[in-house]
């Protein structure tokens, strides 16, 4: 395997340390600020496009826009430069798992996300999403490895990379995951509008519900087609524990027609909340195993899933162990000998104090008391 020559170079505070994430135009380093000693996520733009102005640049103006951004939902950019050749910017680094993990663990068992889960990852993807839409970027690029759940809980939408500003439209070209990507975006990346990363939102919700995708196919220019020209198989065929209401929320966020689904995430997310909550289909009890009919979309034949699963912050112990405990500043780590003279002379005083009360004792409660060999009987 031949090494990453990047792998140990530092950029400005920032030294690059391990790989942690490749995509089509860029790859991320986890590294960390030498100077604040803090650990950060570096994203350096990939080779291919190092010699294309246009996109370099791009790269990281967006980047720099993106910094002065404020919002829990979305990773924050510390830093974003050019430096001998490499565009990168620096971000916060979260320490969890990404979505397509998670997803990933919950199809290998057989089982499907809570429905608690679903809506606090879809709200918070969707919230991330309004935020950008209302600032005049699309994301482009929504799907599950873009989502990131730290430890604590909280949820991140990230990559930013293939971000658009509307008053200034695209390059022209296809960008976006072909799994995730509008119907307008198979077409042409300048058709994308805020709708586009609310239907590849709506795809990541039908897979978390379903446990599979509304469409496949190895190739992408068929599975780009099939975005376009065929409807998604109904939910409910899939997972029989959706209800009409929900079913309705997850086709309407798949329209074909951008102007044919919802307006923001908010309002999306709104409705399924209602609608999860609104009532409960007729299935086998909460605790049996269904079996699940062939999956139209792939054939692939599932033997069933369970009602109960684990959640994801379950799901995120497991997969990383218990969090560090914080140590407080004001703890002494101490060798073996340290702690022998620490406890030394604590124990000799606490000797001391032991005889002092027995003596004290005594003195007051014993009806003879001796003072300098002599007893001296009370009256």
């Amino acid at each position: 395997m031949i090494e990453d020559p990047l792998l140990g170079h530092q950029l400005a505070n920032f030294r690059m340390e391990r790989v942690v994430g490749r995509g089509g135009m860029a790859q991320v380093y986890y590294g960390t600020d030498v100077k604040l000693h803090r650990p950060v996520a570096i994203k350096v733009i990939d080779a291919r496009y190092r010699d294309k102005p246009t996109y370099a640049e791009r790269f990281v103006r967006e980047a720099r826009a993106l910094a002065t951004w404020r919002h829990d939902n979305i990773t924050q950019i510390y830093y974003a430069d050019d430096e001998d050749g490499l565009y990168y910017y620096v971000m916060e680094f979260v320490d969890g798992l990404d979505l397509g993990e998670l997803m990933t663990q919950y199809v290998n068992d057989g089982s499907l996300m809570p429905d608690a889960d679903v809506l606090r990852i879809g709200t918070a993807v969707a919230k991330a999403l309004d935020y950008a839409h209302q600032r005049g970027i699309i994301h482009r690029d929504v799907k599950p490895s873009n989502v990131l759940v730290a430890r604590n809980g909280r949820v991140l939408l990230t990559d930013f990379g293939l971000a658009m500003d509307v008053s200034q439209g695209s390059l022209g070209e296809v960008f976006g995951s072909p799994h995730y990507m509008s119907p307008e975006q198979a077409r042409h990346s300048a058709s994308a509008i805020p709708q586009s990363d609310l239907y590849s939102l709506g795809v990541i919700l039908y897979e978390m519900m379903t446990g599979v995708l509304p469409f496949d196919d190895p190739a992408p220019a068929a599975l780009a087609l099939q975005h376009i020209t065929d409807p998604p198989p109904p939910p409910r065929e899939i997972n029989p524990y959706i209800n009409a209401a929900t079913e309705a929320v997850l086709l309407k966020a798949l329209s074909k027609q951008p102007y044919d689904r919802y307006e923001t995430g908010q309002q999306m997310m709104a409705e399924l909340a209602a609608a999860i909550t609104s009532e409960q289909p007729e299935v086998a009890a909460v605790n049996e195993r269904i079996t699940l009919p062939p999956l139209p979309a792939t054939g692939v034949e599932r033997e069933g899933k369970f009602r109960q699963h684990l959640t994801v912050a379950e799901r995120i112990a497991m997969k990383l162990g218990p969090e560090p405990e914080p140590v407080s500043r004001n703890t002494l780590t101490l060798d073996p000998q340290e702690r022998r003279f620490v406890w030394l002379p604590l124990t000799i005083f606490l000797l001391l104090l032991l005889g002092a009360g027995l003596l004290a004792y005594a003195f007051v409660f014993n009806p003879d008391d001796t003072i300098a060999g002599q007893t001296l009987t009370a009256p």
